[in-house]
């Protein structure tokens, strides 16, 4: 179903304009994109249509990146020793959804595939993954829904309990955890998250990264989860940070790249909070554990609308 234009693209935030502010830029990079347009006509697109406008907020702090991304992980049709958690589709009955996690098991609903607990435990963090049978097939499990429960910070209870620093709290640093103190220790801390996560079967297309929020593909570095009560969908922006250059790169390089608000999550909450997509697979995932640094943010808005400045209280 076609919006609106003159509907807002976000009633709160009446600055992103209306959808039809937005229609002749859309139309035009989709010629660009059927018409395989080369680094200079792109570049002078965004410098015709759109103008840099730097977001702010009232107390004048940074805004915080994270990095996220879609696991692969091995998977077995029955369980055994090594492969014990279930990965459970969407359950028929609400009640049964609305459980904790605590209280869900294979008995709950369909059993998708079993897999390492760590290793489902993060994919549901993630929010989908791409999953391998023993026999070399590989589907995408892609979020179907969860159980409505609030998700808890796991690494963030590790430093309550003064196991780690707020610092030390990667997705690595909780991994060794977790292998240190082994499997009843690990299904304890993770029922600490009440939250869970069910998924559906993929297929998976060359090339396409799963999707977010938005219902399109990520792309690798080049989409963000935001916090969609203050930017709408498709935002575009340029962001400023630092960026691990290799896996456990915790210091990383100065970098600037564009990307486009194409997800959410439930730790995303701020206007200047991101979450940067690093792609799939292991590499993606061990640069996306340590990936947690300031940023600025500038918005690139159609001209017609663009203030000057642009702020969010």
């Amino acid at each position: 179903m076609k919006a609106d234009p003159l509907a807002y693209l976000n009633p709160k935030q009446p600055e992103y304009g209306r959808y039809q502010d937005w229609t002749s830029a859309c139309l035009k990079a989709q010629a660009l994109d059927a018409n395989g347009a080369g680094a200079w006509e792109v570049r002078q697109f965004f410098e015709t249509e759109f103008l840099p406008v730097t977001l702010s907020v009232q107390d004048g702090k940074p805004g915080l990146l994270t990095g996220y991304y879609e696991p692969e992980i091995d998977v077995r049709v029955t369980p055994d020793a090594i492969y014990s958690e279930p990965i459970l589709a969407k359950p028929a009955s609400k009640a049964v959804q609305n459980l904790a996690r605590s209280k869900l098991s294979a008995r709950s609903s369909r059993v998708i595939a079993y897999g390492r607990p760590i290793d489902v435990f993060f994919m549901q963090v993630q929010g989908s993954g791409r999953i391998k049978f023993g026999n070399g097939q590989s589907v995408r499990a892609a979020y179907a829904g969860h159980n409505s429960k609030r998700y808890k910070s796991i690494g963030k209870v590790l430093v309550q309990r003064g196991e780690m620093t707020l610092e030390q709290a990667s997705k690595q640093s909780i991994e060794d955890w977790m292998a240190r103190k082994g499997p009843s220790a690990t299904r304890e801390l993770m029922n600490q998250n009440p939250r869970y996560i069910f998924f559906t079967e993929q297929a998976i297309l060359p090339g396409e990264g799963p999707r977010g929020a938005m219902r399109v593909p990520l792309t690798t570095m080049g989409s963000i989860a935001v916090d969609n009560r203050y930017h709408p969908y498709g935002t575009l922006v340029w962001l400023e940070t630092t960026l691990p250059q290799y896996p456990g790169d915790y210091k990383g390089e100065p970098a600037s790249l564009l990307v486009a608000a194409q997800d959410t999550g439930n730790a995303i909450r701020g206007p200047l909070r991101g979450d940067l997509f690093f792609g799939s697979g292991a590499v993606a995932g061990d640069k996306a554990g340590v990936m947690k640094h300031p940023v600025t943010w500038t918005l690139l808005l159609p001209k017609a609308i663009a203030p000057r400045p642009f702020g969010v209280s």
